[in-house]
């Protein structure tokens, strides 16, 4: 027949054991569970991050500066233009008036022309 052995067995706690891990020079290159190589990466990423933001901050500083010196050397060029064109114009308007066409003409030794000399279309 069959035996029963249910009260042969003793209820223990038994400790488990784990094997003896030996530090090899990659598992201290990775610090704790890896964590070494993840904050590195993320400090390269930062530090690229930051130098990206820096350097085209710079860069937009830079343009501004350099349109708005654009755009001032532009409003002084405008000025001067419309200066000379109001002058030009003012200059104009004092050489087509009549008295002084007649004026140039008399000092030419122009004279005006007779009623003969004279054809109307």
């Amino acid at each position: 027949m069959i035996n029963d052995y249910a009260g042969h067995y003793f209820n223990t706690a038994i400790r488990k054991q784990h094997p003896v891990r030996r530090n090899s020079s990659y598992k201290k290159l990775l610090g704790v569970n890896g964590t070494w190589m993840m904050w590195k990466s993320i400090g390269v990423m930062l530090v690229m991050t930051m130098t990206i933001g820096i350097t085209s901050t710079v860069w937009f500083g830079w343009q501004i500066k350099n349109s708005l010196s654009s755009i001032g050397i532009e409003r002084t060029t405008q000025h001067n233009i419309v200066t000379e064109n109001n002058q030009l114009a003012a200059k104009r308007d004092r050489l087509l008036v009549r008295e002084q066409i007649e004026a140039a003409a008399k000092k030419l030794g122009l004279v005006t022309p007779t009623a003969r000399q004279l054809r109307k279309p």
